[in-house]
């Protein structure tokens, strides 16, 4: 059975149903998915810049700063493919808030810094794709395209792809699940 971790963070409710249709796709296929919602689980610490990451990458994944971004890690770790649905926000070019400060973290666990890749990385070889929506505004869609595929971490995984869509359009998590599991 294919394991699908699904994570999102919501500024409307139009992107609240794509990440529950992606679920309800992905379990459709048969998929064991895990689905987890970034804006219920408290404030995450944010990256200091401290650098001592860098010290314990040999040894374990992440950054000692504990919170609940460690599920991320954990799950992520145990799914095969990783799916992120979030909301592109006006003062943010990479999702929310939220979501922002949790891929950064997740960078960490993904490789060591000057973009050596880590031999153990969280998602070297499995699925991982992304969905950003917008309300009204798509002045920040090409910004969030761009961001997401040089940036985000789509350059270790197998398959990948970014779709922008407007917070509500289904179609996206049908595309989405269709390409996981291809």
């Amino acid at each position: 059975m294919s394991k699908v971790f699904v994570m999102y963070s919501a500024l409307n409710d139009g992107t609240v149903k794509i990440a529950e249709e992606v679920k309800n796709k992905a379990e459709a296929k048969g998929a064991e998915v895990i689905f987890y919602n970034l804006d219920d689980k408290g404030q995450e610490k944010l990256c200091m810049g401290c650098q001592e990451c860098k010290e314990i990458m040999g040894t374990q994944f992440g950054c000692p700063l504990k919170d609940f971004v460690y599920d991320v890690y954990d799950y992520a770790l145990a799914a095969d493919t990783i799916i992120s649905v979030t909301s592109i926000a006006d003062t943010c070019f990479f999702g929310t808030q939220r979501y922002k400060n949790v891929i950064n973290r997740l960078l960490v666990a993904l490789h060591k810094f000057n973009d050596q890749p880590k031999a153990h990385s969280l998602i070297k070889g499995r699925g991982y794709f992304t969905i950003g929506t917008y309300d009204d505004n798509e002045a920040n869609v090409e910004m969030f395209k761009m961001i997401t595929e040089k940036y985000g971490p789509h350059f270790e995984s197998g398959k990948s792809d970014v779709i922008v869509c407007k917070a509500g359009d289904l179609s996206a998590a049908d595309k989405i699940v269709e390409e996981a599991f291809a």
